[in-house]
């Protein structure tokens, strides 16, 4: 999330896919889109498909300043664009990724920042 409401803005009108978040599942970078959150205007939504072969028993990590914009930027209601820079998330434990049969469709996130 940021700290103050927030507009985006794409250049192909499509707020459902603004920035990318690349993700580790297990030895896998794999991007996440991210869209607006329709319910808040200070925050983006990131979702990705799992599929059957993803594996991460100690939970997912994103590295430092791995979100990127995807033909969109972010700005406050004065114009100043967002800083887009994190630290890293270290295997979260409470995002673990087991999966067993058919493609499941995974859960978004909203990043916190």
């Amino acid at each position: 999330m940021f700290s103050e409401p927030v507009d985006v803005f794409s250049f192909d009108d499509d707020l459902s896919h603004v920035a990318e978040l690349e993700v580790l599942i297990g030895a896998t970078e794999t991007a996440f889109r991210c869209g607006v959150d329709q319910s808040s205007d200070n925050a983006l939504n990131c979702a990705h498909r799992v599929r059957s072969s993803y594996y991460d028993a100690d939970g997912i990590s994103i590295g430092q300043n791995n979100l990127t914009l995807h033909d969109a930027f972010i700005q406050d209601y004065r114009g100043n664009e967002a800083d887009l820079r994190h630290d890293a998330m270290p295997h979260q434990g409470e995002h673990k990724v087991i999966v067993s049969g058919e493609t499941n469709e995974g859960g978004g996130g909203t990043i916190d920042g």
